[in-house]
């Protein structure tokens, strides 16, 4: 489609729910998640290569927290709240369902 129309031929795409990540293509050294979650996608986390960063908006509706998720290792994710930011909410799994 658009990879057709630019004469692009290494663009990959994936109709669905963007917070289950994409598996097939894992692990990834960076994420970058341009919806908000209302908690932290265990799905993408998981995705996450060793020493790899996340970066994700978290958090109920107007009051959204920008994280730079680091995982260290398997089970040793550290994160870090850079600011408070504005995004649409992530739909699927992870959606703000749970605070209406």
């Amino acid at each position: 489609m658009l990879g057709e129309v630019l004469n692009f031929s290494n663009i990959c795409y994936k109709v669905g729910d963007g917070s289950k990540g994409w598996q097939e293509y894992a692990l990834y050294d960076r994420i970058m998640v341009t919806a908000a979650a209302s908690v932290l996608p265990d799905d993408l986390v998981n995705q996450l290569a060793t020493d790899g960063r996340m970066v994700i908006p978290i958090g109920p509706p107007n009051l959204l927290e920008l994280k730079i998720i680091t995982k260290e290792g398997k089970d040793d994710i550290h994160i870090k709240t850079v600011g408070m930011v504005r995004f649409i909410e992530l739909k699927g799994k992870y959606s703000w369902i749970r605070y209406i």
